[in-house]
């Protein structure tokens, strides 16, 4: 997978500096972007005369977004590796509690459920919004606060935390080499051995079939320039003039890097139900990860409501005037608001065969 390594390391770097630093940083990093990328468009713009309005054909692939590739063909095998990792998603006997992957990451509904927050089995009332699990596999951060850098860390982290699945390997394991449902599928495809690696194997294998290619925005990033409608097109030219790309890029228009929350103004000034979510900071300690958060990727976003790391944003134009106020330091224009919601909705893909 081809992304923009350079901001990631960049924003990752700059923890260890002030807060002031890092907002003058990534403003410079926007405006840079912005130039850099309005560059075919203002020359379009010069070559057509004044009459042209309509964004360029297409935009080329090293401009920081690039579409997701067509689903690959899976052997026999796969396929049934596949299979196996679907039916333990839905498998309830992995959590002591009756509590399977699917309870939370339904894939009917796009792999999360519509409520603000994820049902705490611990009650402890500071559960995150739920995040997808499509196309995570183009994730390189994964829970809301990017700390765990891989797909195995995040299966791990959630079977075993006592506020999510409330299990463990032991438990897991246990549960499926008791039934004699899966022995078949384990010996064909593992030899019967039936252990962490085995069933994380199946599991991930499911995960990565999670891809959602084919969206109308993919198709006007591989040349369908009339897959989108001009206001879509008008809040995809939105979206890079106000810099949003800087941070939402790569095939998952985010899911790649973290950033503060709240560069422009505190959004957690007030208080509430659960008050001030320290973000990375509950893991690390460390002052500079206040408020940091993994930036989450756009893709099938308009399905996903509500939004945030709280799910306190109940729609896409809610999300999209915090994130002007708070990342951007701005009051955007309504109209500004419903072209850039107008993208965000191009960005649905129809779910995969392997989720109906």
């Amino acid at each position: 997978m081809s992304e923009s390594p350079g901001i990631p390391r960049l924003v990752d770097a700059l923890r260890d500096r002030p807060r002031q630093l890092q907002r003058l940083v990534v403003m410079i990093v926007v405006v840079g972007m912005g130039l850099v990328l309005l560059q075919p468009l203002l020359r379009e713009t010069r070559d057509a005369g004044p009459a042209e309005a309509r964004e360029p054909a297409l935009v080329p692939p090293e401009h920081a977004v690039l579409p997701l590739p067509a689903a690959p063909t899976l052997s026999p095998e796969e396929r049934r590796k596949v299979a196996l990792g679907r039916r333990l998603f839905r498998e309830p006997a992995l959590s002591p509690r009756g509590m399977a992957c699917a309870g939370c990451h339904p894939l009917a509904r796009y792999g999360t459920l519509p409520q603000p927050r994820s049902p705490s089995l611990a009650k402890e009332g500071r559960e995150r919004n739920i995040p997808t699990v499509f196309n995570a596999a183009f994730n390189s951060r994964f829970d809301w606060d990017g700390h765990l850098t891989s797909l195995q860390a995040q299966l791990d982290e959630v079977l075993s935390n006592p506020a999510h699945m409330g299990s463990g390997w032991p438990r897991a394991v246990a549960a499926v080499a008791n039934d004699p449902a899966y022995q078949d599928d384990f010996e064909a495809l593992y030899g019967g051995r039936i252990d962490r690696e085995t069933i994380s194997d199946a599991l991930l294998a499911f995960e990565r079939a999670l891809v959602t290619p084919g969206s109308p925005f993919d198709r006007y990033l591989s040349g369908e320039s009339d897959a989108l409608d001009e206001r879509a097109l008008a809040g995809f030219r939105r979206f890079r003039e106000y810099g949003c790309i800087a941070c939402h890029q790569g095939r998952n228009l985010g899911g790649n890097m973290t950033a503060v929350y709240g560069l422009f103004g505190d959004p957690f000034a007030g208080g509430g139900a659960d008050g001030e979510d320290l973000g990375l900071k509950r893991h690390t300690g460390r002052e500079d990860d206040r408020h940091v958060f993994r930036v989450p990727s756009l893709r099938n976003v308009a399905m996903t409501a509500p939004y945030l790391h709280d799910g306190s944003a109940p729609d896409l134009a809610e999300a999209v005037r915090r994130m002007g106020r708070y990342q951007l330091g701005k009051r955007l224009p309504e109209r500004d608001v419903a072209l850039l919601v107008a993208f965000l909705r191009s960005l649905t893909a129809p779910l995969p065969e392997v989720a109906r």
